[in-house]
């Protein structure tokens, strides 16, 4: 009579959860719930399944995607275990505990987005550990996402260790899911050990990662050769004559090692030319602008800017041609000063449009414009200097000079030509009485 009595009072548990939840009282539905947790009945079924919907539920204070699906595997395990002809008796308490791998498949998605979200290493692994097998869609884009996201740490680390790691940790991975990655890793992995650890070092990497496709090339023995030579003709030749081969990298690598110990700017400039983006080559980019420098003089900074947009410390450039245009601004404001014109205040300004004496050039303009009156020159200040303290200013002279120099029909298109005019009402009331006046004159033929 007690384990009647206890089975009866737990069925009503789970049928009031159930009712709850349908209100989306999920404190309510969840105590019920957890009620049923500790039953040897049914319930206890319907119990973990409603519990992983609960924390499913993003209105839930207490969502946690984690724990949804830790309370759906639970429930999956226990149905799967009632024998097929009582399922329905489960359903009878709660008929959607029959989409219970729906249900599983909705979290498992959940946490994919949040991985994707989340895109960091961590979040990737977690859910290819703790939901692994749920959504196998989802589990092979993150797979593939994560394997992108270590790979490109990697990049950045910028060490053969890393690479090597790489490898160690997720190898089998990227053979299945990133075949493409998977050879670039191992190429990053023995050109990075043999710049740190110099070519005498190829032995011992051969022997530790023999299907590395450095290792497993039939090239090497002819780049050999050419090592034994070590000249930068030996290095183009081979690159010439074996342009497909992965030793091309190599070669170009050692291309940079030779260039480095020149003092000529020809071969620097032949480097850059041919290879302005190999990597690590920022002390190489750096002794060709110095000798660049040396060969052209300080005023060729900024053809240099122009011309090599691969160098990969601009910041160095532009110190350097800050420091030339401070003394070059210098020179030009004196020059302008002296002349006193629009056309040279019109030029500095656009030279050296960071130059503190921004100000002191408007201003110079400024009287310019207002004693020669010019239109065109008061349409260039207005549209280079907005927002100037003058600016009403020459708004009103400009439309002044307007109507002097070309009558009513201009102010009637006037707001068309300049429609930041910034007196409308003043405008349209002229308009209104050109427009007025005429009529009285057309009037006044008649009589």
């Amino acid at each position: 009579m007690c384990i009647i009595f206890y089975t009866q009072n737990a069925y009503s548990q789970a049928k009031t959860g159930v009712k709850l939840l349908a209100k989306q009282d999920y404190d309510g539905a969840f105590a019920a719930f957890q009620a049923d947790l500790n039953s040897d009945g049914y319930e206890k079924i319907v119990a973990q399944y409603n519990i992983a919907q609960i924390y499913a539920t993003k209105e839930y204070a207490n969502h946690v995607n984690d724990s949804a699906y830790a309370y759906i595997v639970k429930a999956e395990k226990a149905y799967n275990a009632v024998p097929y002809d009582n399922k329905k008796k489960v359903q009878k308490i709660d008929a959607n505990v029959k989409n219970i791998k729906r249900l599983k498949r909705e979290i498992a998605k959940a946490a994919a987005k949040y991985a994707e979200e989340t895109a960091n290493i961590n979040a990737y692994n977690h859910f290819l550990t703790y939901y692994k097998g749920a959504e196998r869609v989802a589990e092979t884009k993150i797979e593939k996402k994560r394997n992108i996201a270590a790979y490109k740490m990697a990049l950045e680390a910028g060490k053969a260790q890393a690479f090597e790691d790489l490898l160690t940790t997720y190898k089998d991975s990227y053979k299945k899911k990133n075949k493409d990655l998977y050879i670039k890793i191992q190429k990053k992995h023995f050109e990075h050990y043999v710049r740190e650890k110099s070519w005498d070092a190829y032995d011992d990497f051969a022997n530790k990662f023999a299907y590395n496709v450095y290792v497993r090339d039939s090239m090497k023995t002819n780049f050999d050769k050419v090592r034994a030579k070590g000249t930068l003709q030996a290095y183009k030749d081979f690159i010439m004559q074996y342009s497909e081969s992965l030793f091309v990298k190599i070669a170009v690598d050692s291309i940079a090692a030779e260039t480095l110990k020149s003092n000529s700017i020809d071969d620097y400039e032949y480097f850059v030319g041919m290879y302005p983006k190999q990597e690590d080559c920022d002390d190489l980019w750096l002794k060709f602008y110095d000798l660049y420098k040396r060969k052209h003089g300080k005023e060729s900074i900024k053809v240099f800017k122009y011309t090599y947009t691969d160098f990969p410390q601009p910041e160095v450039v532009d110190a350097d041609l800050n420091k030339h245009d401070t003394e070059a601004e210098k020179r030009a404001w004196m020059m302008t000063k002296s002349k006193n014109n629009f056309e040279d205040y019109h030029t500095f300004i656009n030279e050296f449009p960071l130059t503190e004496l921004l100000q002191e050039a408007e201003e110079g303009m400024y009287k310019i414009i207002v004693q020669d009156s010019i239109i065109s020159q008061h349409e260039y200040f207005l549209d280079a200097f907005p927002k100037h303290a003058r600016s009403e200013e020459m708004w009103e002279r400009l439309y002044g000079m307007t109507f002097d120099q070309f009558g009513d029909n201009a102010i009637l298109v006037f707001d068309k030509k300049y429609p930041d005019f910034p007196f409308k009402n003043k405008l349209e009331a002229d308009k209104k009485a050109i427009i007025e006046k005429r009529k009285a004159n057309a009037k006044a033929k008649k009589k």
